[in-house]
């Protein structure tokens, strides 16, 4: 897991993070770099990523990630098994 921060600083950033306790890495794209590269313009944005760098899915706003639906999914994709079809 990768988050990727477009317009806030490196001190809000960490705010974040401590607030949440987050544990990953979070990097800054003030140019939005990484944005045009994967034409990511509505926030949040995240992307099911394969162990080959494929991406498996998109998802476009906030989502439950705790859910049962999402977690079976992740754990598939890091199994290296199938990905099913996407939650709702």
């Amino acid at each position: 897991l990768v988050a990727i921060s477009v317009e806030a600083g490196r001190e809000e950033v960490e705010k974040f993070r401590e607030r949440l306790a987050l544990t990953f890495p979070i990097a800054l794209d003030p140019e939005k770099r990484i944005s045009v590269q994967y034409q990511s313009y509505r926030y949040p944005e995240s992307y099911l990523i394969d162990r080959d760098g494929r991406i498996l899915s998109r998802y476009i706003g906030p989502r439950d990630w705790d859910s049962p639906a999402y977690v079976e999914r992740i754990r598939r994709v890091i199994a290296g098994g199938g990905v099913g079809a996407a939650p709702e």
